[in-house]
């Protein structure tokens, strides 16, 4: 299985794997996610422990590279997945030959998941201009993803698209619920309207801001968006103990057919 995250630059795409990576050895229930490849584990828990260590996140990604992991769930094989973790400001770029490629990919995927940002979210909800720091324009950033959206379901209409609202700590549980009914269904029309196909919005955080300032990385619902694609390939088939298990690990996020809430 083929999955692609797409995100602007300071969205959390890099330290979202990383903390997937960290939160997912562990498992979660009965869910695990393995690295096929020794090297990339190795890699992956470096920069993870860096993260703790230093307290702080790291710079983005100048390189792409793929992961691949092996999903388990209930002891069981349940697939393998390829995760493309590509440098930070490719959808900023114009017409390189890497965001070719990249867009190729996405068409490609079995599952493309949008990660935008909870600041960039905040910002619109409070009519700001600007937002990381004041050094991005928050309409540029957001036109990004409502035209990459667009485009990406007018290709394939049978792909299923998450929403993955990134750095989830930022928003309060108000805050998102206005932030679902306010920006993201009325704005991504093509997601959300009688021909949106199968769409998922999810919030995800990998940590939080402790009393005193400093930072606790704790990962939380990192699993959502990539399990999504594999509930629906179960679902194809009736419902299963599996299936199940996978629709009680989503528990909090909200599943769109054809603009209609599933659940």
């Amino acid at each position: 299985m083929l999955i692609t995250m797409a995100g602007v630059r300071g969205s959390g795409k890099t330290c979202y794997l990383y903390a997937t990576y960290n939160a997912m050895m562990d498992g979660i229930n009965s869910l695990f996610f393995n690295p096929t490849d020794h090297f990339e584990m190795l890699d992956l828990q470096d920069r993870w422990d860096s993260m703790i260590e230093h307290k702080e996140f790291p710079p983005g990604t100048s390189e792409s590279k793929e992961y691949t992991f092996t999903a388990i769930l209930a002891g069981k094989v349940l697939n393998q997945f390829t995760w493309y973790d590509y440098k930070g400001a490719l959808l900023q770029e114009n017409g390189s030959s890497e965001y070719r490629e990249f867009e190729s990919r996405c068409r490609n995927s079995d599952c493309v998941v949008f990660a935008i940002p909870a600041d960039l979210l905040k910002a619109k909800l409070n009519n700001e201009s600007k937002y990381l720091n004041g050094e991005v324009n928050v309409s540029k950033d957001f036109r990004i993803y409502q035209a990459r959206i667009a485009a990406l379901r007018d290709e394939k209409r049978s792909m299923p698209i998450v929403i993955n609202v990134t750095k989830g700590d930022l928003l309060s549980g108000e805050e998102m619920k206005k932030a679902v009914e306010e920006i993201l269904k009325p704005q991504f029309t093509t997601l959300f309207g009688p021909e949106g196909g199968e769409a998922l919005i999810c919030r995800t955080s990998i940590q939080k801001t402790l009393p005193n300032g400093s930072r606790d990385f704790t990962p939380r619902n990192v699993h959502h968006p990539i399990i999504f694609p594999f509930y629906l390939k179960l679902k194809k088939l009736g419902t299963t103990s599996d299936l199940i298990l996978l629709r009680e690990m989503l528990k909090g996020s909200l599943y769109f057919n054809n603009g209609k809430q599933v659940w």
